[in-house]
């Protein structure tokens, strides 16, 4: 019988080392070696192989070596390893700086541990140098100075090594968990030279289906990140080992360069730490040795590729959520696109801007940018006014860091752009795309202009064109948008078409796969609800009539902000905060409150202090709030900083000053729900209504981790468990465009307005004359506006609403459909411009507001806390469908009802009967425990799962008859968690039957 050979890791390490070896990687291949224990070409002290470098540094720079040589003699080799590796050494320069930029010596400086491939091959003897790279495969190296120990592969370049992998084989028993422990155990950094931080770029810890990988052992504190193509590489598609893209992709002695010249990054980030409360903060500088991430990579890499092919003038979308490390990929993307070349040599892009959407520069995003300059000089901030955006742009510097907000400032001031070509990276695209901001950024660069040979067109139409144009697709730019939530309108713009008529991302990287590669939590799983159950009384005598929809909708935000209902909230938050809250990430947990308006946030602010105060924590917890502007309480102006103020607050930055373990909560209504980055961030109580982008934008503010941070926690006054998991679901997986907006549509909007006969065509064609002419002046635009308005105020109040609303939606909808497609109809740019200003005049409220304050008392109110629930969400592809930009009119007048009647209503609705389910639950038990069927199913032999199923059957039939009392009381009965404990505790304790 012929021997089989069984499956080991020994097969394994030639299976990879067969690949690197056998291919060719342009002029680049990997040789390999296997260290025996006693060989001695590998300097375990000094983490070299000397002749390696030796030979690549006369192969490359022999001038340079004859000098040493001449001075050093025979010690010369010693005299260069040694030099060499006190450079390598993490208290010097460290393996980043010197592969990148190399070693100085006395006699000669600038000598070079690699060679990189030519942005373009002009030089020829840097192309020849860089085919001369030593690329080694090493198996078993025994690196340790005091041991036998040995690594399974290690890679070199030049003697120098780089990245070292532990194989597990799942065949022989084991699996790369087996992997991380021998990393975190048995591989010492702090006595082992090879293993110590900057020696080398990575570690990887690799089994048949997964990889892992750190650039930081720090024994069983090692943190280990998924290096995975898919999550778990579950979806990832291969004819072998799953994991073979890490030889086939990563491990090659190009992907290896190009890791080295344009991704891997030394850093420090800065870490704020309070040392005592009374606020004294300390920054501590944190290490890091960055490597890419597989994402990472494959975007970039990608992007390369599409790019070179497409040439200026395409958009791009990346959908890469929270915890994809988005910082690092746009400041990676940033210097890819100013490297690339046109075949005659000159830049693809003349200048790559990032902006981002924040009015306060994103910090991070910033500083990240700069910590991958190279050359001093590449990256410009713009932080100080439109003029440095100016100069920069006309100088052509490389890279501009900014704000989309600069761009609106500087519109009519540098038009005057002719032949530059530009690559723009949107951060959070999702928000600045659908206004004006990424419109004015297309047009300020536009470089454009209008035909000049239509001699039927007179000056008006032509700068009307010229506008036109100026807003559609511009082939001299190219848009990089980055966001986790795309919306319709993000998709349409940015995303990738399908053959089949839909659009996607051009790359992804979901929720889904980072919340199960554990880089953000899932702020999901821990979610309590609160149902509200209360009862109105009038306290007129007379019976006003009311519109109906708006009175129920006043008349149930007057009970949401009254300070009863307030102070009932305040206190099931506190009583959550001191619960769950405060003693969480080891007792540095925080939380936020998230209201419905400036004036509930002054409200909650008082009343968590009052509550605080009496439950003796006033000295020990504090508030802070956050919110923009002024508003007035109690008869004096408040404002955040007033109110901060009181709380001992010296610190205008809010975010620096929330680190403080003092201030536990942070109050707001809409400012800190978005690009707010607070790892300490761990419960959120929400007072106010949340939907799509901004509900995932909202929550997602907890899902940052931190060390210690395990859970997050969600309270919610006000939002059901379905609206929760559908805004989710809609960004939890890709989101796909099912088809692009109907352009008739903005025809059918237009429609609409005019419709009500407001203006006439040639009142539009006269103020557009006067809006374009170069010698303009402005008060000639107020009289056809005014007008107008006067025309749409004898409108009645439901008609005056629903004109407002279309005239902003064409406004959108053209300004937004204009950057896609091409329009011949002037028509449509002669009413943008128009109802662009129309909509100033229009007044800051079309409807009187109702005020019901006067009309009503709170009888009774009950704040009903439900348990905590874990929504649940499928991975699944989302297609999303383009807005209807509301073209339908409104039919009828909005009826109106009497007090007394709306408050029956809305009483019937809200009102919890205490005594009717109280009551009415008592009598359901109690029959069902004297029920003879029921009886007969818990005393039976059957399974505990069949008697389960019956009695679920029973209970379902028999709360039936609950409707007959109260549809409140059949909800209560019909909630699976009640049903199924009280289910079970009948199977478990069948006595209760007995006892009726």
């Amino acid at each position: 019988m012929s021997y089989i050979p069984r499956p080991t890791e020994k097969r394994y390490e030639e299976y990879i080392e067969k690949f690197l070896t056998s291919n060719s990687f342009g002029s680049l291949k990997f040789k390999s070696r296997i260290h025996q224990k006693e060989d001695t070409w590998y300097n375990k002290d000094l983490c070299i192989i000397e002749d390696e470098f030796i030979q690549f540094f006369k192969d490359t720079q022999k001038e340079q070596y004859d000098k040493l040589l001449k001075k050093h003699g025979d010690s010369t080799n010693s005299y260069i390893v040694d030099r060499l590796t006190k450079r390598i050494n993490p208290k010097n320069d460290g393996i980043i700086k010197v592969l990148r930029r190399g070693v100085d010596f006395n006699e000669v400086s600038n000598i070079k541990t690699l060679y990189f491939e030519p942005s373009r091959d002009f030089n020829k003897s840097q192309q020849e140098n860089f085919s001369k790279n030593r690329f080694l495969l090493v198996r078993q190296l025994h690196y340790s100075p005091h041991s036998n120990k040995s690594i399974d592969i290690v890679l070199f370049i030049n003697g120098i090594p780089i990245i070292t992998i532990e194989l597990k084989n799942q065949l022989t028993g084991q699996t790369v968990l087996d992997s991380d422990k021998q990393y975190k155990f048995d591989r010492d950094p702090k006595n082992e030279p090879l293993l110590q931080f900057q020696r080398c770029l990575c570690h990887f810890s690799v089994d048949n289906d997964l990889v892992n990988m750190t650039t930081k052992l720090n024994g069983e504190d090692t943190f280990f990140l998924p290096f995975n193509k898919t999550l778990n590489n579950k979806e990832t598609k291969s004819d072998g080992y799953k994991v073979s893209y890490l030889w086939e992709e990563i491990l090659t002695p190009t992907s290896i360069l190009d890791i080295i010249e344009n991704f891997v990054l030394y850093t420090k980030e800065i870490d704020f730490e309070w040392s005592d409360e009374k606020g004294k903060v300390v920054s501590k500088p944190k290490e890091l040795l960055v490597f890419p991430r597989y994402h990472q990579l494959e975007v970039i890499r990608k992007l390369k590729n599409q790019v070179k092919v497409d040439g200026v003038g395409n958009n791009y979308l990346i959908q890469h959520t929270t915890g994809s490390g988005k910082s690092y990929s746009i400041g990676w993307l940033s210097f890819m696109l100013i490297d690339l070349f046109n075949n005659d040599g000159s830049r693809l892009f003349d200048s790559v801007i990032i902006i981002t959407d924040r009015k306060v520069l994103d910090r991070q995003l910033q500083n990240t940018v700069k910590s991958l300059e190279k050359v001093q000089g590449v990256v410009k901030r713009i932080d100080k006014n439109s003029d440095q955006l100016k100069i920069s742009l006309e100088k052509g510097s490389n890279i501009i860091v900014t704000t989309i907000q600069k761009f609106g400032v500087v519109v009519n001031r540098i038009k005057e752009l002719k032949g530059h070509t530009f690559g723009i990276i949107i951060d959070e695209v999702h928000s600045s795309q659908g206004g004006k901001g990424s419109k004015n950024v297309q047009k300020t660069l536009s470089q454009d202009e209008v035909d000049l040979n239509d001699d039927e067109v007179n000056d008006t139409i032509l700068k009307i064109r010229s506008e036109m144009k100026s807003r559609q697709k511009q082939d001299h730019i190219s848009f990089f948008g980055f966001t986790g939530t795309p919306k319709p309108q993000t998709l349409e713009v940015f995303g990738t078409p399908q053959p089949d008529g839909t659009k996607k991302p051009f790359h992804s990287y979901t929720m889904y796969q980072s919340i199960g590669e554990k880089f953000t939590l899932d702020v999901l799983k821990s979610f309590t609800r609160v149902d509200r159950w209360f009862e109105l009384q009038s306290k007129t005598s007379e019976d006003v009539e009311l519109p109906e929809n708006k009175g129920k909708k006043e008349l149930i935000k007057w009970v949401d902000s009254n300070p009863e209902t307030i102070s009932k909230k305040c206190e099931i938050i506190i009583n959550n905060l001191l619960k769950i809250t405060v003693p969480s990430i080891n007792r540095r947990g925080k939380g936020m409150v998230i209201v419905r308006s400036i004036e509930d946030t002054v409200k909650f602010y008082h009343e968590m202090n009052k509550q605080l105060s009496q439950r003796g924590y006033g000295e020990k917890i504090k508030c802070l709030v956050g919110f923009s502007g002024k508003v007035h309480y109690n008869g004096e102006e408040v404002t955040e900083e007033i109110l901060n103020k009181r709380n001992g607050v010296t610190e205008k930055d809010i975010p620096t000053t929330f680190k403080n373990p003092l201030y536990r909560v942070l109050i707001v209504c809409n400012k800190f729900q978005t690009g707010f980055d607070e790892p300490l961030l761990h419960s959120m109580f929400i007072d106010k209504p949340l939907q799509g982008v901004q509900c995932v934008q909202t929550l997602s503010r907890l899902n940052r981790k931190s060390s210690g941070k395990v859970s997050t926690f969600i309270l919610d006054f006000v939002n059901s468990v379905d609206t929760i998991r559908e805004s989710f679901k809609n960004f939890y997986d890709t989101t796909i465009l099912s088809e692009g907006t109907d352009p008739n549509l903005m025809y059918d909007v237009l429609n609409n307005v005019r419709n009500h006969g407001l203006f006439t065509p040639q009142e539009i064609d006269d103020w557009n004359t006067i809006f374009f002419s170069d010698k303009r002046d402005d008060s000639q635009l107020q009289p056809t506006l005014n007008k107008v308005i006067s025309r749409w105020e004898e409108l009645d109040d439901e008609v005056r609403d629903e004109v407002r609303s279309h005239v902003s939606n064409f406004t959108k909808l053209y300004g937004f459909l204009s950057m896609i497609h091409q329009f011949d109809n002037i028509e449509l740019e002669k009413h943008y411009w128009f109802f662009e200003f129309l909509k100033t005049k229009f007044p800051i409220s079309g409807r009187k507001i109702l005020d019901v304050s006067n009309l009503v008392d709170l009888k009774d109110l009950t704040l009903d806390v439900k348990g905590k629930e874990s929504i649940s969400l499928t991975p699944e592809t989302v297609e999303l469908h383009p807005p209807t930009y509301g073209t339908k009119t409104v039919d009828n007048e909005e009826e109106f009802d009497f007090l007394s009647e709306i408050i029956k209503e809305i009483n019937e609705h809200f009102h919890h009967p205490n005594d009717e389910v109280n009551n009415g639950g008592k009598k359901f038990v109690e029959n069902l425990l004297s029920d003879n069927e029921v009886k007969n199913v818990v005393q039976s032999n059957n399974t505990d799962s069949n008697k389960y199923d019956r009695l679920n059957k029973i209970w379902s039939t028999k709360n039936i008859d609950s409707l007959d009392i109260s549809t409140q009381l059949f909800d209560v009965l019909d909630e699976p968690k009640f049903r199924e404990k009280f289910i079970r505790m009948l199977i478990s304790k069948p006595e209760l039957i007995n006892q009726k």
